[in-house]
Parts: structure tokens; C-alpha cells; sequence
């Protein structure tokens, strides 16, 4: 019974040291990031501010114009902290032509926990996609 007890107390050690250091998600408070893009396009130029209550400003330079974050937007965002970001598009046909994808993630070394993606679209909308 002895021998159970001392297992039953190095066990309980042992998932308590383990769970007591917790990997620590650390958002940036500025972030600019460059990509090429089509040639026809241009660079795209991403710049994200947040603060304490998340994303506070998102300003994307592609397709030759500029686009501002509107309120709406940043309140669908919902307060999102992110502390990673993806680049991606396509040149697309018709009503999906030309659009950047920029993935805000959340997450660490055991990969990412969620995300929110924005659409600039070369028509000049800028919106949120799902969620």
C-alpha cells in the first residue's frame, strides 16, 4: 500500500511540473510585412498595429491602391491578438480577380491555434472572410 501511495504522489508531482510551465503567446504591437506578388500587381505591403485589445489598425498596399481597415472591420476582428501572419493570393477570373489572403494566426511551436483571414480584393474591397 506504501509502494501505491509513493507512485500515486511522484504521478501527481510529476503532471504538476509538467503542466506548470504553459508556453506563452506573445502578439507583436507592430508588424509590416512585404511580399511580391504578380508582376502586374506589384509588392503587397501589410501593416498591423493592436494593442491590449487587439488589432487596432490593418493598412494593405496592393494592386496599386491602398486600403484602410474600416471600424466595421476591426470590430468583426472581435478583439483578435494575433502573433503570426500568411501572405497568399491569386490572380483569379470575374468577380474573385485578384485577391491577397492575409491569415492573422494564433499559436506556437505545437503549430497554430485559430486564425482570421482578410481578403483585399483588386476591386477595392476589404473584408473578412468567415468567421
Amino acid at each position: 500500500m506504501r509502494n501505491y501511495a509513493v507512485a500515486v504522489l511522484l504521478l501527481l508531482f510529476l503532471v504538476t511540473a509538467a503542466s506548470a510551465a504553459q508556453e506563452t503567446m506573445y502578439g507583436f504591437t507592430k508588424l509590416v510585412a512585404e511580399a511580391p506578388m504578380l508582376s502586374k500587381f506589384g509588392p503587397a505591403i501589410v501593416k498591423i498595429t493592436q494593442g491590449e485589445a487587439g488589432i487596432t489598425s490593418l493598412t494593405v498596399e496592393a494592386f496599386n491602391r491602398s486600403y484602410n481597415a474600416s471600424p466595421e472591420l476591426l470590430d468583426k476582428l472581435g478583439g483578435y491578438s494575433a502573433n503570426g501572419v500568411f501572405l497568399s493570393g491569386e490572380a483569379g477570373f470575374g468577380p474573385n480577380a485578384g485577391a491577397l489572403y492575409i491569415t492573422l494566426l494564433q499559436g506556437g511551436t505545437h503549430g497554430p491555434l485559430s486564425y482570421k483571414t482578410v481578403i483585399a480584393r483588386e476591386s477595392g474591397a476589404l473584408e473578412l472572410r468567415g468567421r
